[in-house]
């Protein structure tokens, strides 16, 4: 579990915040429902409607868990060029195996090429030097390189929002 928290107090108090925002969220949706014969559907906060993505991820270092919603105007307003960035991060086979093995368990560069999801140090350094500048990866302890907590579910999303529907 220690590989989830952050050790920076900036950090921590950044995730704090988050969670206390990701809380409010939840407590006004479950206020909400509770109301006898009342639908989130008729709520003046949603009549134009919301995007809501939400998981939970288990794997050898721990178990987390995630919600994010934000209302389609939201979306429709802001600028999409950071995350065409982050996404355009993802558009390459090998830093998806890269990514795929630091979700089940995070490791180090000598690692990735001993088990043959890179082929060559430099190789690993450029894809994860590209996924760390998007914010997928993040370099720990040792030169262990990890998912960020919270970046999983995101990622995750991504990947089951591109499959065929």
């Amino acid at each position: 579990m220690d590989k989830f928290f952050p050790t920076d107090q900036n950090d921590r108090d950044a995730l704090f915040q988050r969670l206390e925002a990701i809380e409010a969220v939840i407590a006004r949706h479950e206020a909400l429902f509770a109301k006898e014969g009342h639908s989130i559907n008729d709520s003046p906060e949603t009549t134009d409607g919301a995007i809501h993505f939400s998981g939970q991820f288990e794997n050898a270092s721990g178990s987390i868990s995630y919600s994010w919603s934000r209302p389609p105007h939201h979306l429709l307003e802001e600028a999409w060029d950071s995350s065409f960035t982050r996404l355009a991060a993802l558009a390459h086979p090998q830093r998806g195996l890269i990514l795929k093995q630091l979700l089940n368990d995070p490791c180090s560069v000598s690692t990735l090429c001993q088990l043959g999801v890179t082929s060559s140090t430099g190789t690993a350094y450029h894809h994860l030097n590209e996924l760390e500048s998007a914010g997928w990866v993040r370099k720990g302890r040792g030169g262990v390189y990890e998912v960020p907590t919270e970046r999983i579910i995101p990622l995750l999303t991504i990947i089951s929002a591109s499959e065929n529907h």
